[in-house]
């Protein structure tokens, strides 16, 4: 698998997601709760509804996703990303058919001596596939002759 290079702006996107759910997740696990007054520079700042960080930290994790969203999608990466994963599922999803057609078929197994290539959709639960085995090998009986 290849890697996926991001632009500067998809980076600096996902480094406000990830700093803002890190921060989210250490308050709820720690249990962190605001007081009324901070120090700030040396300044006392009064908060009036302290409860109200949290919901407000909430906003920003869902504003930082949807600006990760807005970038990503529109980065060559995302598009590299699809196609890997749509290449990752066709390669699975064969497997998982000619599983089911072989075992239908009674061949016992995929590996061994004989491979099988070329899965092809020709109609709804249709497939044609090509077989490959060694000349003394009997895919059918799982054995050689």
């Amino acid at each position: 698998m290849s890697t996926i290079d991001l632009s500067q702006d998809t980076l600096r996107q996902r480094r406000n997601l990830i700093v803002t759910s890190v921060l989210l997740i250490f308050i709820s696990l720690a249990g962190v709760d605001f007081g009324e007054t901070l120090n700030f520079l040396g300044a006392t700042l009064i908060i009036g509804e302290p409860e109200k960080i949290h919901t407000g930290l909430l906003i920003f994790l869902g504003y930082f996703l949807w600006r990760f969203y807005q970038y990503f999608t529109t980065d060559k990466a995302y598009y590299e990303l699809c196609n890997q994963f749509k290449n990752h599922m066709s390669r699975a999803s064969s497997l998982q058919i000619v599983q089911a057609i072989c075992k239908s078929k009674g061949i016992n197994s995929l590996n061994g001596e004989y491979t099988y290539n070329n899965l092809k959709r020709e109609g709804f639960f249709v497939y044609r596939i090509e077989a490959k085995n060694s000349a003394d090998f009997d895919p059918v009986l799982g054995k050689k002759n």
